[in-house]
């Protein structure tokens, strides 16, 4: 008889080999005998009163007889974790999945973090090791992936206060949601709308499918309600409402909170949305769907209202149960081709305004204004309802712009295309079209908006006040200061000399002046980079490079200066220019400097001091011939030659307010 106990949890098996008897004895023949006898994968093992065969760790049997164990038969057992457990003979092997190695005898986790080699991480990126896996995540002030990191243009405001930033990979955009937004009207959203339980139980509204910016008018109002609405209210099953207060249009955009009441739940489910106040009156939502369906953002009725706010050659009537504005009888020109958009030429900005009553005279489509590029359109004006107007900033190619070039002058064409009302005709193409040009004169500025990708920088100050003025540093290739680099990356060699152009705008011309205290370069973008390459020093032309030259410097708006730069910079392939400026006041203190020697000996009165970055700007490989045209891009220390994009630097100026136009 003999008897065995078990202890285990979950699942197991035992499986008998079979049953040896044993003679045991304590003389050493008998044990040498007993040992003689183990199998080849089998250990004597001596006890006190004993001697006995035991099989080896992956063999199974009663030690005489030891046949392989197969640690891989039972999926409960699985030696492996999350691995493939194959069975060798007296052993076994697993096969990790991705992520995972073997380990002592199972599948571990690799920490790809670890080893660069091991992950595909940007350079920039934050590199988190997770269960199998790892994921990347870009800096604050960088978009991307992870596997990709670029500058963030929005980090930084760019596109100014109460402006919607939209970043994609290689460039941003600005958006107004004021006059960039989709009209909701629906008069069910109502708070005081109700219909049967058992209806909207089962098919109540959901709006799961509204991403983006949206306005609400019609009767049922245009504003959501402050207040808990009842459920089966809004024509829905869960009404969403908003758990705050609207801002005011001083706020700009700001982030709220709606919730959803569900069974006497007042906030059953919550979502974040953004809002705007907009001029005149109303509001603008982004939503970003719901948490669950059914689910409906409400309207207040108490917030419906009719307002009239026209033009000069509009009246207020009541018309299909609404007031309104409509044109007035035989307003605008007696003749079609009497019709001429107001053009308005500014630094910034080209604009083509329409009076829209005008257009609807002749029957022309005021919905349908584009330039030569169609995607650029008529975009009515937030405080004249009558008016439409199509913009494009003055750049080559943007919107379709033509440029034209001369000496003196830069001129920018395009026109405008106005498509008949449905039904309607004026003989021969049903399109109505206005060529319009505006001309700049040349000069340092100027010529930054003849090129399409411009190699330039610039950062973001704050000081006390609330005026603003705008402060860049650019790039050029020759002394005209009307060629900027264009492209994706600056390349020179070791003769070429650099232009560098930095100016102002914005601010009482008359009033301040541009002082560049300090130009250097370092090999990377921190200014604080213990190996820097001084090219102006206290305000004047470094004695460390005879090509150093500075043309012009606290004396206008605007400084100039050269140096071949890579002549100076001997042990460096890949270096950024960065200008401390000082914005100087000619009414109250003397900007221009004095050299004398190595160093200037005006007195610095203070003032604000900003430092604006550019680069980076790459050695370019000549050969031994140095008649190759074809160039590469040099790195170090691993570091890839990313461009800065554009931002602002905005200085802020006591007792001003300038208006700053991107």
């Amino acid at each position: 008889m003999w008897r065995m106990n078990v202890s285990a949890s979950g699942f197991h098996s035992i499986r008998v080999e079979g049953c040896t008897a044993a003679n045991i004895s304590s003389s050493n023949s008998s044990v040498s005998s007993i040992c003689s006898n183990c199998h080849p994968n089998a250990t004597c093992q001596k006890y006190l009163y004993s001697t006995q065969c035991v099989c080896n760790d992956g063999f199974i049997g009663d030690g005489y007889i030891c046949s392989d164990y197969d640690e891989c038969m039972n999926y409960w057992s699985n030696p492996c974790n999350i691995g493939t457990c194959v069975n060798t003979y007296g052993s076994y092997n697993c096969v990790c999945p991705n992520g995972f190695q073997m380990s002592n005898k199972t599948c571990a986790d690799v920490n790809e973090c670890l080893k660069s080699e091991l992950n595909h991480c940007h350079p920039l990126a934050n590199c988190t090791n997770a269960y199998g896996s790892y994921f990347c995540t870009c800096p604050t002030g960088y978009f991307g992936n992870g596997f990709d990191c670029e500058f963030d243009e929005c980090s930084t405001g760019i596109c100014g206060f109460g402006i919607e930033c939209i970043k994609s990979n290689g460039s941003y955009s600005c958006m107004d949601p004021c006059i960039n937004s989709t009209t909701l009207l629906q008069t069910w959203r109502s708070t005081s709308y109700y219909a049967y339980y058992y209806y909207y139980y089962y098919y109540g509204q959901c709006d799961s499918s509204l991403f983006g910016w949206y306005q609400f008018k019609g009767s049922g109002g245009v504003r959501m309600p402050e207040f808990c609405p009842s459920t089966y209210s809004c024509g829905t099953s869960s009404p969403m409402w908003l758990s705050g207060s609207h801002p005011q249009l001083a706020d700009g955009i700001v982030n709220r909170t709606v919730c959803a009441n569900w069974n006497g739940y007042c906030c059953y489910w919550s979502a974040n949305v953004q809002i705007k106040a907009c001029p005149g009156g109303y509001h603008v939502y982004k939503l970003s769907g719901t948490p669950a369906c059914s689910l409906a953002y409400c309207t207040d009725p108490s917030t419906a209202m009719d307002m009239c706010s026209c033009g000069s050659d509009e009246e207020c009537r009541y018309e299909n149960g609404h007031f309104g504005c409509y044109c007035k009888a035989n307003a605008g020109p007696s003749a079609l081709a009497n019709i001429r958009p107001v053009l308005t030429c500014s630094a910034s900005s080209i604009v083509a305004s329409f009076n829209k009553c005008h257009l609807q005279k002749f029957k022309l489509d005021s919905s349908s204004i584009h330039l030569n590029d169609s995607s650029c359109i008529g975009i009515p004006e937030l405080n004249n309802t009558n008016i439409i107007s199509v913009m494009s900033a003055p750049r080559q190619g943007l919107c379709g712009n033509l440029l034209l070039k001369n000496q003196t002058h830069v001129i920018y064409k395009n026109t405008i295309y106005i498509s008949l009302d449905t039904n309607s005709s004026i003989g021969g193409e049903d399109v109505f079209t206005v060529t319009y040009s505006c001309s700049y004169p040349l000069d340092m500025q100027v010529s930054l908006e003849t090129v399409l990708t411009l190699i330039n920088g610039s950062v973001n100050v704050e000081i006390e006040g609330s005026g603003q003025l705008i402060a860049s540093i650019t790039l050029y290739e020759d002394s005209s200061y009307f060629a900027p680099y264009g492209g994706s990356e600056v390349l020179l060699t070791s003769k070429t000399v650099l232009y560098i152009g930095v100016f102002i705008n914005g601010g009482d011309t008359d009033q301040f002046i541009l002082v560049m205290t300090n130009c250097y370069a370092t090999p990377s973008r921190n200014a604080s980079d213990s190996k820097r390459y001084d090219i102006i020093k206290d305000s004047c032309p470094s004695k460390q490079d005879s090509s150093v030259s500075v043309y012009e410097n606290g004396v206008s708006r605007k400084g100039r200066f050269s140096v071949q730069l890579f002549g100076y910079v001997q042990d460096s392939n890949i270096v950024f220019m960065h200008c401390e400026l000082r914005i100087c006041d000619q009414t109250t203190e003397t900007c221009t400097p004095s050299c004398s020697g190595s160093r200037s000996v005006t007195r610095n009165t203070g003032g604000t001091v900003t430092t604006v970055l550019v680069g980076p700007i790459i050695r370019q490989v000549e050969s031994v011939t140095e008649t190759s045209t074809k160039s590469s891009t040099l790195t170090d220390n691993g570091i890839s030659a990313t461009l800065e994009h554009q931002t602002s630097v905005i200085i802020l100026l006591a007792g001003l307010l300038f208006i700053i136009l991107n």
